[in-house]
């Protein structure tokens, strides 16, 4: 099979092989399909019995990630170092 990819999508299998993570395109090609036909699979409900808890929860997620439903990860960080803060002040005045 022979694949014609735009440069922005040839650029990333290059990170990715440079990373170490994956030995060439092939490779990375395959990950990224076993994981959109996991993502398929969990979304069509094509699960087993024992995977329902986790690939729900996955289910969800993407759910709301496809509805815009997220937050910046920099902002949910830096509002959980407040919460922590916040509560070991508390703990020291208890």
């Amino acid at each position: 099979m022979n694949l014609s990819l735009p440069p922005e999508i040839e650029k990333l299998i290059e990170d990715f092989i440079r990373s170490g993570r994956y030995e060439s395109a092939e490779h990375v090609i395959t990950a990224g399909v076993v994981m959109l036909d996991q993502q398929h699979r969990i979304i069509d409900g094509d699960l087993k019995e024992s995977d329902l808890d986790i690939n729900e929860k996955i289910a969800e997620g993407l759910a709301d990630i496809a509805a815009g439903n997220v937050v910046d990860g920099d902002a949910f960080f830096d509002q959980l170092d407040r919460e922590e803060e916040e509560l070991a002040r508390n703990r020291k005045t208890a």
